[in-house]
């Protein structure tokens, strides 16, 4: 494996595909399904991330909102 540490984890597997063997090239199918499982994982990541994470950190600002809402407007119902 090369020193220049990639960032990554598609520009690993690119670097791995380029070093099998000189003159011998991955199919490009076998390339086409890995990156494209490769994608189809980040944006798993990425939705689960939104709907974990980023939802209740949302929900919990829209609350402490109405909460400090209704304490400065008592008349508010």
């Amino acid at each position: 494996m090369n020193n220049n540490n990639p960032q990554h984890v598609s520009d690993f597997l690119e670097e791995q595909f380029k070093e099998l063997a000189e003159g011998t090239a991955a199919p490009s199918e076998l390339q086409d399904q890995v990156f494209n499982t490769l994608d189809t994982l980040s944006l798993i990541g990425d939705v689960a991330e939104l709907f974990t994470i980023n939802f209740s950190m949302s929900e919990a600002i829209v609350i402490d909102t109405a909460i400090e809402s209704l304490k400065e407007n008592p008349d508010i119902k």
